[in-house]
Parts: C-alpha cells; structure tokens; sequence
C-alpha cells in the first residue's frame, strides 16, 4: 500500500502538506494537514528517522485539513 503527500503551492496556502491516503485523497475532512510548509515536512520526515509516518500516531497534534482556511 502506497503513502503520498500532497503539497500545494499555491500563495494562500504557501506549501501546505497534505495526507494523500489513496482511498481518502481530496475528500473534505479526511485531508489532514501533515505540514506548515515543505521545510517542516523535511524536518519532520528526518527527526522521525523513518521509525512510521509521523502524523500518524494518536499524539500528533492536528493542523487540520486541506479545506480549512489556510494556516501561515
């Protein structure tokens, strides 16, 4: 099973990450926030040292979701 991540460019949203689950991917609700922006992903991805996707786990704390107003 494939995980991917979704990042968009444009001004409003400035990079935002998204969780692109295959079977959930563009649904309102189930698009979760995983990054600010491109930088903290990267910085994420490496302090988690490849143990699990890092947003995964229940302490994680929600940024919210892809249709949410932006965050900055």
């Amino acid at each position: 099973m494939s995980q991917y991540i979704s990042i968009d460019l444009t001004n409003e949203r400035n990079g935002q990450c998204y969780d692109s689950f295959y079977e959930t991917h563009s649904l309102q609700g189930d698009s979760a926030i995983v990054a600010k922006n491109f930088t903290e992903l990267l910085k994420n991805l490496y302090a988690n040292k490849g143990k699990h996707w890092y947003w995964l786990p229940e302490d994680f704390e929600k940024l919210g979701d892809a249709y949410d107003e932006p965050i900055i």
